[in-house]
């Protein structure tokens, strides 16, 4: 999700963007594959990281 090789954007800037890209696609199909993973940070912050399989539609392409 970062966006390049050694440019690195906050959880915040990470989270804009997949609201963004939400707003892009229809969700077909969702489903969780895989076990969740838990990524600790100094000063106690923890990010909770899961995996899931989806089917989308590109809502533009449904708009013409």
């Amino acid at each position: 999700m970062n966006a390049g090789v050694f440019e690195y954007l906050t959880l915040d800037e990470q989270m804009k963007n997949k609201e963004n890209a939400y707003k892009s696609f229809e969700i077909i199909n969702i489903f969780e594959i895989g076990y969740l993973d838990a990524l600790a940070y100094e000063g106690g912050n923890i990010v909770i990281l899961s995996w899931w399989r989806m089917s989308i539609k590109n809502q533009e392409r449904l708009l013409l």
